[in-house]
């Protein structure tokens, strides 16, 4: 059991900031290619209230697919969108 509460305690305070590029969006999230070559991961907002932070959609909608972006991001079931650029 010990092993287990470990895993969780570690993955509730990852995070961070990811640097790639965008291959796929949608209105809601946006998938990123690392620029080191790791595999794709898709970002979604986090929940506030009833929907999904309105702020972060707003920086999420102007983004291209094949552009260049930082994501500052944390872990809280999936990997959230703090913000991007």
């Amino acid at each position: 059991m010990k092993t287990n509460s470990l895993l969780f305690v570690s993955l509730a305070i990852l995070g961070g900031i990811l640097r790639g590029t965008v291959v796929s969006k949608g209105k809601n999230h946006v998938d990123v290619k690392p620029a080191d070559g790791g595999p794709v991961e898709r970002y979604i907002p986090h929940w506030r209230g009833n929907r999904l932070d309105k702020d972060v959609l707003r920086q999420i909608a102007p983004i291209e697919v094949g552009q260049k972006v930082s994501v500052r991001w944390e872990y809280d079931e999936c990997k959230r969108v703090l913000s991007i650029r």
